[in-house]
């Protein structure tokens, strides 16, 4: 049986006069199971707390409250809203938001992959932490990635401008590590 909070029907967050309308059927914030992967919690309905959510999608949840912030429309274009101090996530609506945007979010690593789970990982990351995974440290990669005239599409890493932070994406920094690796392993 699954623990439900109740809610108001309308919200109003602080700063904004945005108005969340809920369907009458979702006045409850769901909880998110143990045994639940990434699909089947897309596919849930009802209404569930970020903070749950982004443990569960090793999301960054300090930019999807950013961006819910400064959106005019978050609840119906992200499905992501702060009522009465709590974030709060509409699955639906969120669930085809962040399809549409997985490959764009920053995600975090999970203190139970090793190296080889996080190379085979979607998506992007903090360089930071991904060095925690790997032999190799930051100065290394952003020295690497200062030589090259398009890091971004040659290894993967590059400086975010807005961000002001050196980031991973994984399906290109993977296989150029592994090159690189196996080219060192080699010699």
């Amino acid at each position: 049986m699954l623990e439900t909070q109740p809610i108001s029907r309308t919200a109003y967050p602080s700063g904004r006069r945005s108005r969340i309308p809920l369907p009458q059927g979702e006045l409850k914030v769901r909880e998110i199971e143990a045994g639940w992967d990434e699909e089947t919690l897309l596919h849930q309905a009802g209404i569930f707390g970020l903070k749950e959510v982004v443990a569960k999608l090793h999301l960054v949840s300090a930019k999807l409250k950013k961006m819910a912030y400064d959106s005019e429309s978050a609840w119906t274009d992200m499905g992501i809203d702060l009522h009465e101090g709590a974030w709060l996530v509409h699955m639906p609506t969120f669930a085809a938001w962040y399809r549409h945007h997985r490959n764009t979010l920053i995600r975090v690593v999970h203190q139970d992959w090793d190296a080889n789970t996080l190379l085979c990982q979607e998506g992007r990351f903090f360089l930071l932490e991904v060095c925690t995974k790997i032999p190799f440290t930051t100065q290394q990669l952003r020295y690497q990635a200062r030589k090259l005239m398009d890091p971004r599409t040659e290894m993967g890493i590059w400086k975010d401008p807005d961000r002001k932070h050196y980031l991973v994406q994984m399906e290109v920094f993977g296989p150029w590590l592994r090159k690189v690796w196996h080219k060192s392993k080699g010699s």
